[in-house]
């Protein structure tokens, strides 16, 4: 059963000129438990407002979205905020860390309603390899360390839904394919759904599909390698 799904949605954007933007027509998406989707485009295809619509954070202009089969078109704005909190954790490409807390408390304020959330914080960070970090602020901390952060504050609600947003576009090789790595373990390991959306040709890798927009349309949907990067790191990790 698709814990994410996007029925033909479409999303129009008036200009102020009396016409209207079509920035998504009629796309349509189902993301089950353990599902690593790819979501690829060239720049202003309508791939992040896709996204977005999928967070619950824009309404589309047409169709309709579900998480874990419910509607969300119709839910009022505190419904739906408890929806996100609760199904679905959001990893950004700038991060998104605020620059006077340091690590663990960054974790923290995106745990609300957690039991015992400081003590998550710090177990989510030293076993994404932070717990030298755990102290610092965003400052002290390299690009692929920050990211680890905003991916460590995404799981601390233990969403059944992870939606990243260019997640390795600020990183350098190194740093990137430890994201990818991560993102492929939360899918297998946690039976996450994780939709991506990014223009890194490494993430095809990690991914089971991968999904192609132009001018705000699907295009084309094909299998990822998802399968051969699990086990070639399951390998390397056993040697």
């Amino acid at each position: 059963m698709a814990v994410l799904e996007a029925k033909n949605i479409s999303k129009s954007f008036d200009t102020g000129t009396h016409t209207e933007v079509d920035a998504v027509t009629d796309m349509s998406l189902a993301a089950e438990a353990g599902d690593v989707v790819l979501i690829m485009g060239p720049s202003g295809s309508g791939k992040t407002t896709f996204l977005t619509m999928l967070g619950g954070l824009l309404r589309p202009s047409a169709g309709e979205i579900l998480i874990n089969g419910q509607p969300i078109g119709r839910l009022s704005s505190d419904r739906l905020t408890k929806l996100r909190r609760d199904h679905l954790g959001f990893i950004f490409q700038s991060f998104n860390l605020l620059e006077n807390l340091c690590a663990w408390e960054n974790v923290y304020v995106g745990g609300l309603g957690v039991k015992n959330r400081k003590q998550k914080a710090i177990e989510l960070l030293k076993r994404l390899g932070l717990e030298k970090r755990i102290h610092q602020k965003p400052r002290q901390l390299s690009g692929g360390e920050r990211q680890r952060v905003a991916i460590a504050r995404a799981l601390i609600n233990n969403p059944p839904i992870i939606l990243a947003d260019e997640p390795t576009a600020n990183l350098d090789s190194k740093n990137g394919l430890e994201v990818t790595r991560l993102l492929c373990e939360i899918a297998c390991q946690e039976n996450k759904a994780v939709v991506i959306v990014s223009h890194d040709q490494r993430l095809v890798q990690v991914a089971k599909r991968v999904i192609t927009i132009e001018d705000g349309r699907l295009v084309k949907e094909e299998l990822g390698q998802h399968q051969q990067f699990c086990e070639h790191h399951s390998d390397s990790n056993k040697s």
